[in-house]
C-alpha cells in the first residue's frame, strides 16, 4: 500500500512539473539550488515513476514547496507500513483532518510538524477502533 501512496505522490509531482513546463534536469537543478538538497534528474524520474520509495523530510519539502503541491498529496507518504495507519486515506472521517493540514500548511507550519500530528492522530483512531472492537 505505502508504494501506491508513493506512486500518487510522483504522478501529483510529476502534473506539477509538467504544468510548470519544466524538465526533470531544470527542475532538479532549481529545487538543488534553491532548498540545499541533492535532488538529480535520475532521482526526480524515480520519484515521479513511483519506483524511489524512501524519500527524506527534506526532498518531500523541497519539492513539495517548489510546486506548491497540496498538503494532501504531501502527507500522501505517511508511514502505511504501520497496521496503525494503514486504514487512514480510505476513512471518510479523515478528510476534514486533510482540509486543516492543508490550512496549516498554507499558514507556514513545518511540514514535519504537520505529519507528526496527523500520525499521531491516525495512531489514535486506530486504538480506538481496537479497544471499541475489543468489547
Amino acid at each position: 500500500m505505502r508504494g501506491d501512496v508513493v506512486a500518487i505522490f510522483g504522478k501529483a509531482v510529476k502534473g506539477a512539473r509538467d504544468k510548470a513546463g519544466l524538465s526533470q534536469e531544470e527542475a532538479s537543478k532549481l529545487i538543488e539550488e534553491k532548498y540545499n538538497v541533492r535532488l538529480s534528474s535520475t532521482y526526480l524520474s524515480m520519484i515521479e515513476s513511483g519506483a524511489r520509495k524512501n524519500l527524506t523530510v527534506n526532498v518531500i519539502s523541497a519539492i513539495s514547496t517548489f510546486f506548491k503541491l497540496s498538503a494532501a498529496d504531501v502527507l500522501s507518504l505517511l508511514d502505511l507500513s504501520s497496521e496503525k495507519t494503514q486504514g487512514f486515506y480510505e476513512d471518510k472521517e479523515t478528510e476534514p483532518w486533510l482540509e486543516l493540514m492543508g490550512d496549516m500548511q498554507e499558514k507556514g507550519v513545518p511540514f514535519e510538524g504537520i505529519k507528526k500530528i496527523l500520525t499521531v492522530y491516525a495512531e489514535s483512531v486506530y486504538n480506538i477502533r481496537k479497544s471499541t472492537s475489543e468489547k
